[in-house]
């Protein structure tokens, strides 16, 4: 089962069309985090760049939110703010 912060459940309950959204996006174990990158390309989406520990950053429109959430290989779904707070 995939973890969707709440932010995430908010943005997916509530999508505003148009409007692009970061996520941080933590790639299965057992998953190919090219299929990922693939999926989310496929999307209308982009891969902004590779973090540590098995996680990618990604830009989407809001409305693509629940298809992100839906993907097998991704374990969770967060938004990038909170790699900002200080």
């Amino acid at each position: 089962m995939t973890y969707i912060s709440h932010a995430v459940r908010s943005i997916r309950n509530d999508p505003i069309e148009g409007e692009p959204v970061r996520l941080v996006l933590t790639v299965a174990d057992d998953a190919d985090p090219s299929a990922v990158a693939a999926s989310v390309e496929s999307l209308g989406g982009e891969v902004v760049r590779d973090l540590p520990f098995d996680r990618v950053l990604v830009a989407v429109d809001q409305t693509d939110v629940d298809a992100v959430c839906s993907l097998a290989e991704v374990e969770s779904v967060e938004t990038d703010a909170v790699l900002h707070q200080t």
